[in-house]
């Protein structure tokens, strides 16, 4: 599916080396996120998978859309520093 969305954006086929780091940088994250509270992939998911707008989210989970938007943001940092600390 990202191959032919590449694809239909224009860019190049990926070299070996290139599917190989993305390949590894898909793993370390999916390894990362695991590592998170469910509550926070729900949101994780739902605003970078989904695209879902604050506002949807949180009429989806039935909560303020300021209180989504701050666990997203907490989500992302906490990730943030789990990535940092990988490295």
């Amino acid at each position: 599916m990202e191959e032919v969305a590449r694809i239909a954006q224009g860019a190049t086929r990926t070299s070996p080396q290139e599917e190989l780091e993305s390949s590894e940088t898909a793993e370390e994250l999916s390894t990362l996120l695991n590592r998170l509270s469910p509550d926070a992939r729900v949101l994780l998911s739902l605003r970078f998978d989904e695209n879902l707008t604050f506002r949807e989210i949180a009429h989806l989970l039935d909560r303020p859309a300021s209180t989504v938007k701050s666990q997203v943001s907490h989500a992302v940092e906490r990730l943030r520093k789990l990535l940092n600390g990988n490295r």
